[in-house]
């Protein structure tokens, strides 16, 4: 009685097991398996026991075979599509060197299917998962395996929790396989369960590649939920991207590589192909060089079209992002405390293309201990716009130089360049400049910003050989600039600069407090941050040296009381245009205004004026 009972479990078991299997086919097509099979119901006539139950079963219209017992292939075998295969556990197919082809349905649990040297094939359809530890251990030979099974069959590597190491790079390359299965996933079940050791000195842990990418261009490829960690210090990048134009790589952590991150590499002259990548939701720490290296290194390719999105990127040694691509995007995302090495490239370094946006950023702490400090670098950058980023630096120890935050003085320059609603909020008392521009920039607009500055550091500084300046061309527009500086000892605070008319920048807002001053040696020095009314007794010929710190837009009071009885002097440098030599009488107090447009300080008024005390 009881042995009939667990043949009855046994039936009702591997019925369930068809009904899996057949779920997904019409109820009537399901209803045609002829029956449910267990492998060890079949003798082993000198090739193997599958090999006889696809002989004894392959006339049937459907069936399932349960692998049961471990079986040996004698040579190349083909299970039909007819049949289908399920593996509980507990019992190995050996693979003896031959090609095992499955072209019915195939479902496994997380255990050691395959053993031994051979290839596994399975058809389109035949399986949605395939798992590296169906070829045994959690290593890169086991999911290599699972990956050259899932690129011909189109399902999806799940690599479930547990640790694994890689001792040698995954390579997924992309072609034409006779079906229309163009797109790869690899899945884990997320950071601190999936954990990827790599372990390969010379290469990524993973590489990607397309064959042929003008002809094979619509691949997609979808990367999340994995932990790539180089704990050894050997592994030389995270994941390597090689000219697949269509993907995605989402909830991932990066990190402690000895070179880059995340690669993304373009090396064809293929103009026109689709090219659209997202990264987002990730962590990327602790590389070596870049967290994230987006490239093109063929001569005249074109990289991606990428957007970055919530990241948070940080402390990875040459710099957070370089971006040589097209309409790249940086956005909602935190990049802070990169480029700590020698000759670091800070947060994000934009060079070579057209098109690049960083918004709605925070960026902070690049590049602090670095050779050039800043949070953005552009180089040969054409319509750039930084909008809605938070800059921040705070007080550090080491006594480290600061830098601008974002510099747009490369080599080869920029070009039309907006810096719109961006924040930027420093601590640091030693000067630097918020916003530096070179020789090569052009037509640059700032619109909008906040400065949170210590007094004494600088807005924006495009230097006398820059093609746009405040004032030079006409093509940078200063407008509803708001300033906020930290030092309350100055009374300077909340001035807003507008534009006044074609090439005039208005002050409004201005609080100032008399800035008494001696002259040396014939010397009157100035000081704009500490005050924009200057009181000085003239004791001896003077020449008014070059303020320091102006505002352009700012206007200066001069007041000058020569005391009685005394006829000294009163000069001023180039950079002073007067229209009538400033004088005071003994006794008598001189009192003139000056505008600053940017270059000169520029008289206002017919002449000065002179009153008794």
């Amino acid at each position: 009685m009881s042995s009939t009972i667990i043949r009855l479990a046994a039936t009702l078991t591997l019925a369930g097991a068809a009904l899996s299997i057949w779920g997904s086919l019409p109820s009537s097509t399901a209803q045609d398996a002829s029956g449910v099979h267990v492998l060890s119901e079949f003798r082993d006539n000198g090739r193997g026991r599958l090999d006889e139950a696809l002989r004894v079963l392959g006339r049937e219209t459907r069936a399932v075979i349960r692998v049961d017992i471990d079986d040996v292939l004698h040579g190349a075998l083909k299970v039909p599509a007819n049949i289908a295969l399920v593996h509980e556990g507990a019992s190995l197919i050996d693979l003896a060197g031959q090609r095992l082809e499955i072209a019915g349905s195939f479902d496994a649990t997380q255990a050691q299917v395959f053993f031994g040297v051979g290839k596994v094939s399975l058809a389109p359809g035949s399986t949605r998962q395939v798992l590296p530890q169906w070829w045994g251990s959690n290593d890169s030979d086991s999911v290599q395996a699972a990956m050259d099974v899932a690129l011909e069959c189109g399902a999806e590597v799940f690599m479930p929790a547990g640790s694994y190491t890689f001792d040698s790079t995954v390579e997924a390359y992309f072609e034409d396989t006779g079906f229309n299965a163009r797109a790869l996933k690899v899945r884990g079940a997320g950071p601190g369960r999936t954990v990827i050791e790599n372990r390969v000195a010379s290469s990524a842990a993973f590489y990607f590649g397309t064959r042929n990418p003008i002809a094979q261009q619509a691949w997609f490829l979808t990367v999340e939920g994995l932990e790539v960690t180089s704990r050894s210090g050997r592994g030389q990048r995270g994941i390597e991207i090689e000219d697949v134009w269509n993907g995605r790589i989402s909830d991932c952590l990066i990190s402690d590589q000895a070179v880059d991150g995340i690669v993304m590499r373009a090396d064809q002259n293929d103009f026109g192909l689709p090219k659209t990548w997202t990264i987002e939701r990730s962590l990327i720490v602790r590389n070596g060089r870049y967290g994230v290296y987006m490239g093109a290194a063929g001569a005249g390719s074109v990289a991606y079209n990428v957007t970055l999105d919530q990241l948070d990127i940080e402390l990875n040694g040459q710099g957070g992002v370089y971006a040589a691509a097209e309409l790249s995007r940086i956005t909602n995302s935190i990049i802070a405390n990169n480029g700590t090495g020698p000759t670091s490239h800070g947060g994000v370094y934009m060079t070579g293309d057209t098109d690049y946006r960083a918004y709605a950023n925070a960026i902070s702490g690049c590049g602090f201990e670095a050779n050039v400090p800043y949070d953005i670098y552009a180089d040969r950058v054409a319509n750039l716009t930084l909008a809605r980023n938070d800059h921040s630096r705070i007080p550090i120890t080491s006594g480290a130089s600061q830098d601008a935050f974002v510099r747009l003085d490369g080599p080869e320059g920029a070009f039309n360049v907006l810096v719109a609603h961006n924040q930027f909020s420093s601590g640091i008392q030693s000067p630097f400049t918020a916003i530096v521009g070179g020789p090569g920039l052009e037509s640059i607009e700032l619109d909008n910003n906040r400065f949170n500055l210590e007094a004494g550091n600088g807005r924006a500084d495009f230097g006398s050989t820059t093609k746009s300046t405040y004032r030079s061309l006409g093509d940078s527009v200063l407008t509803n600039q708001s300033l906020s500086f930290a030092a309350a000892q100055t009374s300077v605070g909340d001035v807003k600069l507008a534009r006044g008319g074609p090439g005039i920048l208005s002050v409004d807002g201005i609080a100032t407090r008399m800035q008494s001053v001696t002259s040396s040696n014939g010397a009157l020095a100035l000081d704009c941050s500490q005050g924009l009314t200057v009181l000085h007794s003239l004791t001896e010929n003077t020449t008014i040296q070059v303020p320091a710190n102006p505002v352009a837009g700012a206007i200066l009071n001069l007041s000058i009381f020569q005391p009685p009885g005394a006829a000294h002097s009163i000069g001023f440098k180039p950079i002073f245009k007067v229209a009538d030599p400033l004088t005071a009488s003994g006794g008598h107090f001189s009192t003139t205004r000056f505008l600053f447009t940017g270059l000169y300080w520029v008289q206002l008024g017919a002449a000065a004026i002179d009153a008794p005390l």
